[in-house]
């Protein structure tokens, strides 16, 4: 009998994400009502419970976009300047704020062929902003709109050039979309050139099962990926130029900061992925957090970074998330 794998993880109540050989697929809703997207599909179904009445339908995600409003085309993440340090965008009330994050069991999933690893540059088909995607060897990937902190995250596979990823998108604290969610899951399918280009096609849903429709998708190479990573290239002191936390990387990879707003400290750990590549895995618990962020206390959050040696200063642009508290966090820190 041939063997199956299936992982099923719970990001948020009425969020899933589910890794399977076959590539990887987001679910939002719950009994009912749910929309799964994936495999280059969109799957609606609802049902009354305890009847045995309900009704599916599966259409390919190709279709016209759907707008919110009528005044504009609903945008997926709308700009928003957030501040780049210790900060819980707008996804639970439970903090005060809230947002989401992703530990590393969403990494992504390893893909019979070689997946599209590096440093990726483009435009946010919603808004028109620069994106900068952190993309693994593993598949574990996060792009980061740069203008504000948006954040999508998640994983991906690939089968010869042809790539399927599904993602949760965050948006920054304080915003959200004009049906009242701050998040969302939604889906990349395309095809790549290794260390050149990925053109495809993005869709998103929204947390309260509103599509957004389907928009092209373009990001190209950016060859900083292969300048390679060190401990003793990164080590240093960075700073958050918009509110001045102050961030120590020791030359074994340490991490200490101290937001003094809130009182947040972090320490942790940030490793290479593979020498030959400019990306990074980052892990850091945090301690003494009061106020809003008290519930970040004893959790710990993981992701991707990258060190930006092309400008003066060099630049550390960070991508993370956080399951237990339901964070994430975008940061470019600049070395001093």
């Amino acid at each position: 009998m041939p063997l199956r794998f299936r992982r099923s993880l719970k990001i948020l109540p009425g969020i899933r994400l589910n890794l399977s050989r076959s590539g990887v697929s987001a679910a939002v809703g719950g009994r009912g009502a749910r929309i799964t997207v994936g495999h280059g599909r969109v799957r609606e179904s609802v049902g009354l419970h305890g009847t045995g009445i309900s009704y599916s339908e599966s259409r390919a995600l190709l279709g016209k976009r759907q707008a919110l409003c009528t005044q504009d085309h609903s945008m997926l993440i709308r700009s928003f300047r957030a501040p780049a340090a210790l900060l819980c965008s707008t996804l639970l009330a439970a903090c005060g704020s809230g947002s989401l994050g992703a530990g590393t069991g969403t990494g992504g999933v390893t893909s019979p062929t070689a997946t599209p690893g590096g440093l990726w540059r483009g435009t946010d088909p919603y808004t028109g902003d620069p994106l900068l995607g952190i993309v693994a060897e593993t598949g574990q990937f996060t792009i980061i709109r740069t203008t504000d902190g948006a954040q999508y995250f998640g994983g991906l596979s690939t089968s010869g050039n042809s790539l399927s990823a599904a993602f949760i998108g965050v948006l920054p604290l304080g915003e959200s979309f004009q049906d009242g969610s701050s998040y969302g899951a939604g889906s990349i399918t395309g095809t790549f050139l290794a260390q050149q280009s990925i053109t495809g096609s993005i869709s998103f849903t929204t947390a309260n099962a509103v599509a957004l429709g389907t928009d092209p998708l373009s990001l190209t190479f950016d060859p900083l990926y292969l300048t390679g990573s060190s401990l003793a290239a990164l080590a240093g002191t960075y700073v958050d130029p918009t509110s001045n936390t102050v961030v120590n990387i020791s030359i074994s990879g340490a991490v200490f900061s101290q937001d003094a707003s809130t009182g947040c400290s972090v320490n942790g750990l940030i490793g290479l992925i593979d020498p030959a590549y400019d990306a990074y895995q980052i892990d850091f618990g945090f301690a003494n957090c009061g106020g809003s962020v008290s519930p970040l206390n004893g959790t710990t959050a993981t992701g991707l970074a990258t060190l930006d040696t092309s400008v003066t200063p060099n630049v550390l642009y960070v991508g993370v998330q956080n399951v237990a508290a339901h964070y994430v966090l975008s940061a470019a820190y600049q070395r001093q």
